[in-house]
């Protein structure tokens, strides 16, 4: 990793950050804290490589302006791609939408893994090395309830709440949004009800929908036909990012839901009436982590501690105990 926070793999590439000695990047999805020094890729580097639907997430949320740019290049999964003399293969990893790992082979043979953000569904490439993302690297993080289930249960509540005539408001994050947008479509079966979010959230859903992500009626909150479906007393179904400051439904009384597993130390918490937290997560949990690296079985991992969460040493630590052919360290 250099200063930037970008992952180098062999003597060409970067991933998820920008390095100047590089010509050649690789992005493994569109969110925000995996995409640090865009903007100095685009003027950069010769090739940014991403998945197709990676690429068309990007355009939704940058500019339709990028749609003309060369260098911004999708690819297909598992299909190789040169890079100088290497080979850059990418692999599904069920994070979000477009989400992928970053399997880089040098001509020497050589099998460099980036791992990315991944959920427990991912399967690995097998590799020398494994560059790992460890969110929720804590032995505290070990998620019992499956995520089947738990989303279920939401679904179950907003179609209660809705039942009795109480709007819903669901914050979580984008790729999470779009996915529970298709959940509640595909389950409330109910193509009357309008689904309220903001405009760059609503061209993220017209991705979804491209590839066969099911949304149907969505409004922009903060237009003349959002602001007539949150004032006429019809219940509604809106959608915001955590820490939103939600100005675009004050007035009207709803319940609020929160998706996230980060910090959560329970499945479902229901904090009042009209406030639930549920921890639904779209990264592989403690067990689900060293699972992925036993899979991968590689000679050396190294744990990415700038989006680790401070806990890059200790579960380094805890692969090198529970693997002992395995050697780890916590990349500073």
């Amino acid at each position: 990793m250099n200063s930037e926070g970008a992952i180098l793999l062999g003597k060409n590439l970067c991933c998820d950050g920008y390095d100047r000695d590089r010509k050649a990047a690789a992005l493994t999805h569109m969110h925000q804290d995996h995409m640090a020094g865009f903007e100095h890729l685009l003027g950069h580097c010769e090739q940014i490589l991403m998945t197709h639907a990676t690429r068309d997430l990007v355009i939704a949320l940058k500019g339709q302006h990028l749609r003309f740019r060369r260098n911004l290049i999708g690819l297909d999964c598992e299909k190789p791609a040169p890079v100088e003399d290497d080979k850059v293969t990418f692999y599904p990893n069920g994070h979000i939408l477009g989400a992928c790992q970053v399997l880089l082979e040098d001509v020497e043979g050589c099998r460099l893994l980036y791992s990315g953000d991944f959920d427990l569904s991912t399967r690995p490439p097998k590799a020398d090395l494994l560059v790992l993302d460890a969110t929720y690297g804590d032995p505290e993080y070990v998620f019992p309830n499956d995520r089947s289930e738990l989303e279920k249960r939401l679904i179950d509540i907003v179609k209660s709440e809705l039942g009795r005539k109480r709007s819903v408001v669901i914050l979580t994050h984008r790729g999470k949004m779009q996915y529970l947008m298709h959940l509640a479509r595909e389950q409330i079966c109910s193509e009357d009800l309008t689904f309220l979010a903001s405009s760059i959230d609503l061209r993220l859903a017209d991705v979804y929908e491209k590839y066969d992500h099911t949304i149907g009626k969505r409004v922009a909150a903060n237009s003349t036909e959002g602001r007539a479906a949150i004032s006429n007393q019809t219940p509604f179904l809106a959608f915001f990012p955590i820490g939103s400051a939600l100005k675009d439904v004050e007035g009207v009384s709803y319940t609020r839901i929160k998706v996230s597993a980060y910090g959560a130390r329970q499945p479902i918490v229901r904090f009042s009436d009209s406030y639930y937290l549920f921890a639904v997560s779209d990264h592989a949990d403690f067990n689900g982590i060293l699972e992925y690296v036993k899979e991968c079985d590689p000679k050396v991992v190294i744990v990415d501690a700038k989006r680790s969460g401070g806990n890059a040493t200790a579960f380094a630590q805890e692969i090198e105990k529970r693997y002992p052919t395995i050697s780890a360290c916590g990349m500073p």
